[in-house]
């Protein structure tokens, strides 16, 4: 009797994970979202003085701009700047692992041009720096990364950090993914 209860004792733990595995394997996504932001319209405490339309919010770049892929915004300002070679490390970086498609817009007030292939460079004044960044992101946030879809939504917010570097790479390849 004690050979037939170890008998089912190993079956069972044997055939446990594959039974595991098959339920997960059927039942289971793996699949991630980026969330979407302002689908229900900006807060009040985020409109600033823009006019903002009622109901989900889309980024309408100006023609000039001629975006029609994801886009990754950066507002650099120069006083509350990182350097420039950390700066021009990071675009390296994200401009190594990313598809060509992406767009990538920096906009500064006062600050050089970044020599980095890939990129495009805007130098603007504070008044209208302000603007694009309060009534194109809806943030006040300077030095901060914005990706926005090419459906002009606003996909997420990132810092300078190495951690939010990868967040930003990974949400990248997940929007790609999606849009494939």
């Amino acid at each position: 009797m004690k050979r037939y209860t170890q008998f089912l004792f190993l079956l069972f733990i044997l055939v446990l994970p594959v039974v595991i595995f098959l339920f997960l394997k059927g039942a289971g996504r793996n699949e991630f979202a980026i969330p979407v932001y302002y689908e229900n319209g900006i807060p009040e405490e985020q409109r600033f003085d823009c006019s903002f339309a009622n109901g989900a919010y889309y980024i309408q770049w100006p023609d000039s701009l001629a975006v029609s892929s994801p886009v990754l915004v950066y507002f650099s300002s120069g006083e509350l700047s990182i350097p420039s070679t950390e700066k021009e490390n990071i675009f390296r970086r994200i401009r190594s692992v990313t598809e060509t498609d992406l767009a990538i817009l920096v906009f500064s007030n006062g600050e050089n041009k970044l020599p980095v292939d890939g990129i495009r460079q805007w130098n603007l004044p504070d008044s209208l720096f302000r603007e694009r960044l309060h009534c194109w992101l809806a943030s006040d946030t300077v030095n901060q990364f914005s990706l926005v879809d090419s459906e002009g939504r606003i996909r997420g917010y990132y810092g300078n950090s190495l951690k939010e570097q990868d967040r930003l790479l990974v949400e990248l390849k997940i929007l790609f993914e999606e849009t494939k």
